[in-house]
């Protein structure tokens, strides 16, 4: 019996089967399914999809063979790897030098005849054969060892199937890694830079309230002024956790929500002036969405109608179509409105409009927020403003 050699790439076609992560898996139907088609059209009663490691040839699939392995020495496909470009045919192994004393000839399964097609992957390594085995000498047609050809191609697309899937399945574990990784940082640096700002604030007012401090005009003026930065600073270490964390709100359960009940809520909550009324012009339905996503969506919007509303009278309109697949939402307000040469970029994360004048009011991270959450809730958003008018948000949410 002759033993096969080692290929020349050994050490790197080895590595190269590794990464498929598929020796001693379970059986599995697309495999099962080349080898019965390979029985059938070669007419043999044995086929197998073989695998060669550095000590064996084990069996992804097997049709007419009771062992899931024999040792690579014995393996006629070890043979047959080693020309990657040509099948590997014994028609009568009991007159080849090389197999006639071999123990899978001598004894089970009784191998005379034997036709194989390497498994090359795309970067060139040979992991294995398709082969079809007889108890009997014979031959083998063209138009056969064609079908075992084009068989084995199947084989190997399986492979890197699966070998694409496991990547993206550790690239996904990561991904999950990194983001709450991200999020307990972000968290940690949030609780260190918000605890001084708090502080800050806090000493600052307990000075302007203290009676017995003499504290002149300017001297006030300044510690209010300190209060405010700070708490503007609070408030931007929010916004900012809050855009890292939108993204998550959408994994969240999905709920039927009736906006008739939230949105009059919602605008309570926001606490807007006496002059700045809110109407419902259409009848607000139910809709099946993450109410997280949607409270801060609308809770964006509405809150800017108010912030920037600058009339002796203000004015909040809303309004509500259900198509069939869609939400079409539609949120005006009279206020300041926008520059024309500002709008297209008001979505963009940390834009402020007028910034000099809004920079207390405004981090420039809401109207991202809410651009970020309508795409991913299979929506779009658009905006039309008049300057000195007012302005009108028109958005979609995919059913």
């Amino acid at each position: 019996m002759e033993k096969p050699t080692l290929p020349k790439n050994e050490e790197e076609r080895l590595n190269a089967l590794l990464e498929y992560e598929v020796m001693d898996t379970l059986p599995e139907d697309d495999y099962d399914n080349i080898t019965r088609i390979a029985s059938q059209i070669c007419n043999t009663p044995i086929s197998l999809i073989t695998l060669i490691d550095d000590r064996r040839q084990w069996f992804k699939s097997r049709q007419g063979m009771d062992s899931e392995e024999t040792p690579r020495e014995v393996s006629f496909c070890a043979h047959g790897i080693l020309n990657q470009h040509e099948p590997f045919i014994v028609r009568n192994s009991l007159e080849d030098v090389r197999f006639k004393d071999n123990p899978l000839v001598t004894g089970a399964p009784h191998v005379e005849f034997y036709a194989g097609i390497p498994l090359i992957n795309p970067d060139g390594f040979a992991l294995g054969s398709l082969c079809v085995i007889d108890n009997h000498p014979r031959d083998i047609s063209e138009q056969q060892l064609n079908t075992l050809q084009s068989l084995a191609k199947q084989v190997v697309k399986l492979l890197e199937l699966r070998k694409t899937v496991l990547q993206l399945e550790r690239a996904e574990k990561q991904l999950k890694v990194t983001n709450n990784d991200l999020k307990e940082f972000a968290f940690l640096v949030s609780h260190d830079i918000k605890s001084p700002l708090s502080n800050l604030k806090m000493l600052s007012e307990m000075i302007l309230e203290n009676p017995t401090l003499q504290i002149d005009v300017e001297g006030k003026q300044c510690l209010d002024m300190m209060s405010r930065s700070a708490q503007q600073a609070i408030n931007f270490v929010d916004d900012v956790l809050n855009y890292s964390k939108s993204i998550h709100f959408l994994v969240e359960n999905k709920k039927i929500i009736n906006l008739a009940e939230l949105l009059p809520v919602l605008f309570k909550e926001l606490t807007p002036p006496a002059q700045i009324e809110v109407q419902f012009t259409t009848e607000l339905g139910h809709i099946y969405s993450s109410p997280v996503a949607i409270k801060q969506i609308f809770s964006n919007l509405i809150g800017n109608a108010i912030k920037y509303n600058d009339k002796a009278k203000g004015v909040i309109q809303i309004s509500m179509q259900e198509h069939p697949k869609h939400y079409q939402f539609q949120i005006s307000d009279n206020g300041k409105g926008i520059p024309g040469n500002q709008l297209e970029g008001i979505f963009s994360l940390f834009y402020r409009v007028n910034r000099e004048i809004q920079s207390e009011k405004s981090s420039g991270i809401g109207l991202a927020i809410v651009k970020k959450l309508i795409d991913r809730l299979g929506g779009e958003i658009k905006v039309n403003s008049v300057l000195g008018e007012g302005t009108t948000f028109d958005f979609s949410i995919k059913k």
